[in-house]
């Protein structure tokens, strides 16, 4: 008996994290002025108010360079290399609290354009995790946002809400870069 009240409390939490997970949100627009040949080399910063562990910035980075390298046409700036270019600038971590000056650094960087990563709000619940996510892809020449989406990620644990808040983000970029290219590249 004992044996299948925890299966049965297994499934409900699998179908309540499964109906939070269809329940994300996902508004996005890009600029007329976007181009996937003039996106190239991205360097990505994220804010992380209020997060819940240090590591999550860390996930995010690596959930978005999965996601833009997929596509075989965006290339980004390597972590370390930041991480150099904020030391040697005097930049703090806690410093950058606006796309401007991320933007900064991204043309110290040789970066094309920044991807900043605003996560604005993070929540649990029993059987879940959810992060909200905001997402600006900037030209660093001309400080126009080429794109911007909203999106709600959901998982396990902080890191699956996170990777999840990012990918969902971000899929629209990686469908427009494919469809530039003919729809090429491999899936993901």
């Amino acid at each position: 008996m004992r044996n299948y009240v925890s299966l049965l409390l297994l499934l409900t939490s699998c179908a309540t994290l499964e109906r939070k997970m269809d329940e994300y949100v996902l508004d996005y627009t890009f600029s007329p002025k976007f181009s996937a040949d003039e996106v190239s080399p991205v360097a990505i910063f994220t804010r992380m108010e209020n997060s819940p562990s240090p590591v999550l910035s860390k996930v995010a980075y690596d959930a978005a360079t999965l996601s833009l390298l997929k596509t075989q046409r965006i290339d980004v700036v390597d972590r370390q290399k930041i991480e150099e270019i904020l030391k040697e600038q005097e930049f703090s971590q806690s410093g950058l609290v606006d796309p401007d000056k991320a933007v900064e650094l991204g043309k110290l960087l040789g970066a094309k354009t920044v991807l900043f990563m605003d996560f604005i709000r993070f929540e649990s619940d029993i059987d879940a995790f959810q992060v909200r996510l905001t997402v600006k892809l900037i030209d660093v020449e001309t400080a126009r946002i080429l794109y911007v989406a909203s999106a709600l990620g959901a998982g396990w644990n902080e890191e699956e809400a996170v990777m999840d808040a990012v990918k969902t983000a971000l899929k629209p970029v990686i469908k427009k870069v494919r469809q530039e290219d003919g729809g090429e590249g491999p899936s993901g």
